[in-house]
């Protein structure tokens, strides 16, 4: 992939890097630099130190990791950096995001607020090579909102927001459809309604697993599989 045209941004360019893994930060600090080499380059471990410092410091581009701690000694999650996200779109319109993640697919459950944010707004794997990192944090500096990966995601999958909802409260919580359905307000049966529809949309028929395991179990493997979900708690 071509490299991108840097004139345009000078030493007023300022990045905050998020990741939890210290290697990573200075990795990615240092492509910055080599291709960035008057802008200024922030870092943070954490979903807390990340607020205060965008608050602080008002980057023009935050690379993000899904996942990352609250706060230190505390366990890394995409679910916060998922959380933060939204709260830093909400607060900061205009400000740029690059996701740098090995969980992108987790970006889909929130596809219609990146899609309403008026920042730029890129998408990268961890496994991708620098200068495609570098190739979509300028086109994010530059306003543009570049989410084909999750667009060819989406087209053959079609989850609404009440269905991850549940997917999260059965797999990443641990609730039985009893509790689900409480902590919706709505009934068990509407709570069942959502798994066969969540197993429809993935494809999952008792009919290709022979009836020997249990379908239900399997939607949350399959969901963590795709990326949608954190982590599977046994949910017989």
């Amino acid at each position: 992939m071509a490299e991108p045209n840097l004139s345009s941004h000078g030493s007023d360019v300022k990045f905050l890097i998020v990741d939890d893994h210290e290697l990573i930060l200075y990795a990615t600090a240092s492509a910055l630099e080599k291709h960035f080499p008057n802008a200024e380059i922030l870092t943070a471990a954490t979903a807390k130190s990340t607020y205060a410092k965008v608050h602080k410091f008002s980057p023009s581009l935050v690379l993000l990791d899904l996942s990352i701690p609250v706060m230190e000694n505390c366990s890394s999650k995409t679910g916060i950096g998922l959380a933060l996200l939204e709260k830093l779109m909400d607060k900061y319109e205009n400000l740029s995001f690059t996701i740098l993640s090995s969980y992108t697919q987790r970006l889909i459950t929130i596809i219609n607020r990146i899609e309403n944010h008026a920042g730029g707004f890129t998408i990268v794997d961890k496994t991708l090579s620098t200068s495609e990192m570098i190739t979509k944090v300028e086109w994010s500096l530059q306003g543009i909102t570049h989410t084909k990966e999750l667009k060819s995601f989406r087209s053959g999958i079609e989850l609404r927001p009440e269905w991850f909802q549940v997917l999260k409260l059965a797999f990443e919580k641990g609730l039985q459809d009893k509790a689900i359905a409480e902590e919706m307000s709505i009934s068990i049966r509407t709570v069942r309604l959502y798994f066969n529809k969540l197993q429809d949309a993935l494809g999952m028929y008792p009919e290709d697993y022979g009836g020997q395991i249990n379908l239900r179990t399997q939607t949350g493997i399959e969901a963590r599989k795709m990326g949608l979900i954190e982590d599977v708690v046994g949910n017989g």
